[in-house]
């Protein structure tokens, strides 16, 4: 049986990521579950990363038009996100602290990252209203629906050929991301670092788009994109309350004193989050280590060579236009 048309699987692809995204928004909008917000946001970088990849299947700009669109919602629910990430993480950190007396600490930033939330709803929910409500979201399925249209009036195009598209998809995300390696074997390379998981991450959503045809080699291509986007995650989590902390710590020492007058009552927080700093420290120094082993590990067994041997293409691919979603 003859496979599907390049036409006939982007648009069902596309149809599939947005309905997902719009499945989440009444969850995002109670602010209830965390993991609301989540898979929303996820959804929202998987539909942007299918527009990228089909865009030469629709006429003028709009598809740009809509990863923006699409990427402005996506930027307030990144900023929750990280939000509920923090205090999830302080949650556990203090659930598991056997010394009582390091507590008020890690207490007193839970509390100004719960304010921040809360005061950050408000912002989602608007972000939320202002796309749903406008021309978008039923442009957008319209134009997806109308690919399949197409498809079943017109059958397949000239030169369809949905192989060809995936080696030119997956070529260049692999070139981009095997250009980190010099950044993965620099811990104190944090920019570097932090690229390089944007770039696991929109080789892992290509992956997931075309899985149905990489054959036997995907699902190990997706499994070893997953796991260093998930290192090189928490690693990013990890520099993110180290660049954060001692921020923190002097802010509120300057609030201490607003409130109080003095200074005198600050030095009781000051042990929690000094350990706070050892642990995420600690953590990131492991998680690193442990990303550098994978990454060793998938090049000495000539895993990425591999790869991208499968899917070089011949003369010149074209770079995709990069994705402003960090």
């Amino acid at each position: 049986m003859k496979g599907p048309t390049l036409r006939a699987f982007a648009g069902q692809a596309l149809l599939e990521r947005l309905q997902r995204m719009l499945k989440e928004s009444r969850g995002v909008r109670l602010g209830e579950d965390p993991e609301c917000l989540h898979r929303m946001r996820v959804a929202s970088r998987r539909l942007r990363s299918a527009l990228s990849l089909f865009e030469s299947l629709f006429e003028g700009k709009e598809t740009r038009r809509w990863r923006r669109e699409v990427g402005g919602m996506a930027r307030a629910l990144g900023d929750g996100r990280d939000l509920d990430v923090q205090i999830q993480y302080l949650e556990t950190f203090i659930a598991d602290c056997g010394d009582r007396g390091l507590r008020p600490g890690p207490e007193r930033l839970l509390l100004r990252l719960r304010q921040r939330r809360e005061g950050l709803q408000r912002t989602i929910v608007s972000s939320l209203d202002a796309f749903f409500d406008g021309p978008t979201p039923s442009a957008m399925a319209e134009a997806f629906r109308g690919l399949l249209e197409r498809d079943f009036l017109c059958g397949a195009p000239k030169e369809d050929d949905l192989g060809d598209r995936v080696a030119e998809a997956l070529f260049p995300l692999l070139a981009r991301l095997l250009s980190f390696s010099g950044s993965a074997r620099c811990p104190e390379d944090v920019e570097g670092l932090h690229s390089m998981r944007i770039a696991a991450k929109r080789l892992r959503y290509a992956v997931e788009i075309f899985l149905p045809h990489l054959g036997e080699g995907g699902e190990p291509l997706l499994d070893e994109a997953r796991s260093l986007q998930a290192l090189l995650g928490r690693i990013h989590d990890d520099d993110v309350w180290i660049a954060f902390l001692p921020d923190f710590i002097d802010e509120e020492r300057r609030r201490t004193v607003a409130f109080y007058g003095h200074g005198r009552l600050f030095p009781r927080l000051l042990p929690g989050l000094e350990a706070l700093e050892r642990a995420v420290a600690a953590d990131r120094t492991r998680t690193y280590e442990a990303f550098l082993d994978r990454w060793e590990e998938l090049e000495g067994r000539g895993f990425w060579s591999d790869r991208i041997g499968a899917y070089r293409t011949e003369g010149e691919v074209e770079r995709h236009e990069s994705d402003p979603d960090q």
